[in-house]
């Protein structure tokens, strides 16, 4: 029993040499971590930048204007036919003419009369528009070209009735002129404006024409 104590012991410092060994490679091979530096605060998150002001919305396009309409045109004044049935006859030669007309170095146009016959007439009638007149020339050889035009004037309106030009000897003549007037013709007061175009000068004469 006495030899068994001394095995015993020598074990068991065996084992103690062994631990220590064992918890110095341990020591060894895991270093102490050096103290850890705290973590920085987290910053503040940074204010949004400010929204860029809203655009207002562009202006809805405005609609075309629209027209006015046209005004209504008026309608078309009744005018008197002129008849072809227009005739001339001379109630005066040269000589005679020269009697009461005389003839210096230029030419001589006159109008004389301009009568309606009847004056007054109704809608629809007939009127017999007559003119005497006069041309003279220096020149006793030769005859006048001349245009006859009659107009019919309403208030400021005036209404072409006929245009014509012709030759005629010297001397005095009388024209007549068949007007038939419109049905619908309204009643009231008419000028008849007869303008005579002869060797460069003009003359214009009026008469009246009542509508009852």
């Amino acid at each position: 029993m006495s030899e068994a104590l001394p095995e015993a012991r020598l074990r068991l410092a065996l084992l103690l040499t062994a631990g220590l060994t064992l918890l110095a490679g341990c020591a060894t091979r895991s270093p102490a971590r050096p103290p850890q530096r705290p973590e920085p605060a987290p910053e503040p998150p940074a204010a949004p930048a400010p929204a860029a002001p809203a655009l207002p919305p562009p202006p809805s396009p405005s609609p075309p204007p629209i027209p006015a309409p046209a005004p209504a045109r008026p309608e078309p004044r009744p005018v008197p036919s002129a008849s072809p049935s227009t005739f001339e006859r001379q109630t005066a030669n040269r000589a005679q003419a020269l009697r009461r007309f005389p003839v210096g170095q230029e030419a001589r146009v006159e109008l004389s009369a301009s009568t309606l016959r009847p004056a007054v007439a109704p809608p629809g009638g007939v009127v017999v528009a007559e003119l005497a007149y006069t041309v003279l020339l220096p020149a006793a050889a030769g005859q006048v070209a001349l245009s006859l035009q009659r107009q019919l004037r309403i208030g400021s309106e005036t209404l072409p009735l006929s245009r014509k030009q012709v030759l005629r000897p010297q001397g005095s003549h009388l024209s007549h002129l068949r007007l038939t007037l419109p049905a619908d013709l309204p009643p009231g007061t008419y000028t008849l404006v007869t303008t005579l175009h002869a060797a460069g000068q003009q003359r214009s004469i009026e008469a009246t024409l009542t509508v009852r």
